[in-house]
C-alpha cells in the first residue's frame, strides 16, 4: 500500500512527466511545421521560376511570330508595289504591246512616216536644186576671163551652195522633229502609252539627234 504521505508526491511527479511529454511533442510538431514551411517556400520559388521561364519562352515565341508576320507583310507589300511599278513602266514604255491599242499606234505611225517622207522629199528637192544652181554658177565663174571677177564668182557660187544646203538641213530637222513630236503626243494622249519600245529604237541617233 502506498502511504498517504507519498501520494501527493507521486501525483506531482506524474503531472510533471505528462507535461514534459506534451512539451516535447509540441516541439517536434513545431520543428516539422517549420521544415514543411521551408520546403513549401522552396517549392513556391521553384514554381515561380518555372512559371517565369515558361512565360519568357512563350513571349519569345510570340515575338518571333510577330516578326515573321511583319516580315511576310512587308515582302507582300513590296512585291505588290514592285509589280505595280513594273506594270506602269511597261505600259508607259509600250512593253506590253500585245495589250495596247495597236490600231491607234498603227495610225499614228502611218501619219508620222508620211510626214517624214514629205520632209525628206522637200529636203532632197532643195538640195538637188542647190546642187544644180551650184553647177551653173561654177560653170559660169570659170568662164570669166578676168581673174578677180572669176574668184568673186567662184566664192559666191560656193557661198550660195552652203547657204542653201544649211537651209535645207534646218528645214528637214524642224519637220522631222515635228513629225516625231506629234507621234509621241498622239500615242501618249490618244493611245495611252509612250513610244512603244518596238518602234522607238530609231527615234534618235548616237549623238542624241532625232533620226529618221
Amino acid at each position: 500500500m502506498i502511504s498517504k504521505k507519498l501520494t501527493p508526491m507521486l501525483l506531482a511527479a506524474a503531472l510533471l512527466f505528462v507535461a514534459g511529454q506534451v512539451s516535447a511533442k509540441n516541439e517536434v510538431e513545431d520543428d516539422g511545421s517549420t521544415e514543411i514551411e521551408v520546403h513549401t517556400s522552396s517549392d513556391d520559388a521553384s514554381s515561380t521560376m518555372a512559371s517565369s521561364t515558361r512565360k519568357g519562352i512563350k513571349d519569345s515565341k510570340r515575338f518571333e511570330e510577330m516578326l515573321a508576320k511583319a516580315r511576310k507583310n512587308l515582302e507582300k507589300e513590296h512585291g505588290r508595289k514592285g509589280k505595280n511599278a513594273s506594270s506602269t513602266r511597261s505600259s508607259m514604255r509600250g512593253d506590253s504591246i500585245a495589250t495596247l491599242d495597236a490600231t491607234c499606234v498603227q495610225k499614228a505611225v502611218d501619219t508620222r512616216e508620211v510626214a517624214l517622207q514629205s520632209a525628206f522629199g522637200k529636203s532632197d528637192t532643195a538640195v538637188m536644186d542647190a546642187l544644180k544652181a551650184r553647177q551653173t554658177a561654177l560653170y559660169a565663174a570659170w568662164g570669166q576671163t578676168e581673174v578677180s571677177a572669176r574668184n568673186t564668182a567662184l566664192k559666191d557660187a560656193w557661198k550660195a551652195w552652203t547657204t542653201a544646203r544649211k537651209s535645207a538641213g534646218k528645214t528637214l530637222k524642224t519637220e522631222r522633229d515635228s513629225a516625231w513630236k506629234t507621234f509621241k503626243t498622239t500615242v501618249k494622249d490618244t493611245c495611252k502609252v509612250s513610244v512603244p519600245t518596238e518602234d522607238a529604237s530609231a527615234g534618235s541617233d548616237s549623238a542624241g539627234q532625232t533620226a529618221i
